[in-house]
């Protein structure tokens, strides 16, 4: 069983949202080997990014489901559930961790809540959700020297992203 990794990922849902950018995303990198592996609840949007291929079987409310994944798959993982997931081989993923107060500025925005619109899927091919997600991960390993988000006065405002490098070779646009 992967229990440094779940325990990990425990430590990271429980963490003070105090790292830059600022208080509202969260990333976090973490391994898992093959075997079984906990995914504990959190009361948050959950995405991750799979930076590896992999194959993994889990039981949800759908039944027992079982995935290949491709590098680059994204998923928005189920709000407050714990998941137990059996992988067939070792595994890397980036997780984001959106914080409830960035969707409490985008209700207060637009005047209407998001969150019950969002709905758990185990493997999302979008090429802008996954983009977005390797730029976070990007500046997160640079410590967020570009500045691709930046919180002013309370509210979210993405500058310029022509010059962040997202993969080998490759930049925004």
């Amino acid at each position: 069983m992967n229990q440094g990794t779940s325990q990990k990922l425990e430590d990271f849902y429980k963490r003070p949202s105090a790292s830059p950018p600022s208080s509202l995303v969260d990333l976090e990198e973490v391994s898992a080997n093959r075997g079984e592996l906990f995914v504990p609840a959190v009361k948050e949007v959950n995405l991750a990014l799979a930076l590896s291929p992999h194959s993994a079987t889990w039981r949800d409310s759908l039944g027992m489901r079982s995935k290949e994944v491709s590098a680059g798959t994204v998923a928005l993982c189920q709000f407050d559930h714990n998941v137990r997931f059996e992988l067939h081989k070792a595994a890397d993923f980036a997780v984001v961790l959106l914080r409830n107060e960035a969707l409490e500025q985008v209700c207060e925005e637009n005047r209407t809540c998001l969150g019950a619109e969002l709905e758990a899927h185990p493997a999302i091919e979008d090429v802008t959700m996954r983009r977005l997600m390797e730029t976070l991960l990007v500046e997160k390993r640079d410590g967020f020297q570009h500045s691709f988000w930046t919180a002013s006065q309370s509210r979210w405002r993405a500058t310029s992203c022509a010059n962040i490098p997202l993969a080998a070779g490759q930049r925004g646009t």
